[in-house]
């Protein structure tokens, strides 16, 4: 006897696609030294993710307009937005953004990388 088909519905979220991660740096990353590559890879392991798993780009100037691929979320280090303090977390046009200090000067700044967790916390609703 034939077994009728049936639909089949997956309830997992396996499906979902992650939400896209942009990284702007103001250097090129082949200038990214083992510690600022070690000290960004902390900061998004503390956020449940990997190098691997954001899209990093070099911007010399600030261009949230020329990002590709829409992000969700994007950390810029080491660039700044007129008027725009360090460590705010805020949104433009529906992406949620932090600006933070150069990966050089949070390796040498504990207040710095504090400021940043609660920006990121903020934005990554944690």
């Amino acid at each position: 006897m034939e077994q009728a088909l049936s639909t089949i519905t997956f309830t997992e979220d396996i499906f979902l696609l992650p939400k896209l991660v942009t990284i702007i740096i103001k250097k090129p990353w082949i200038e990214v030294t083992p510690e600022e590559r070690t000290q960004l890879a902390k900061i998004l392991s503390a956020l449940r993710l990997s190098l691997e798993k954001v899209r990093i780009v070099t911007q010399e100037e600030l261009a949230l307009g020329n990002l590709i691929g829409s992000p969700t979320y994007v950390i810029v280090f080491g660039l700044e937005i007129k008027g725009v303090s360090l460590f705010e977390f805020m949104t433009i046009n529906g992406v949620k953004v932090v600006l933070s200090e150069d990966l050089s000067v949070l390796l040498k700044n504990e207040e710095s990388k504090k400021k940043l967790w609660l920006s990121l916390k903020s934005m990554f609703e944690f």
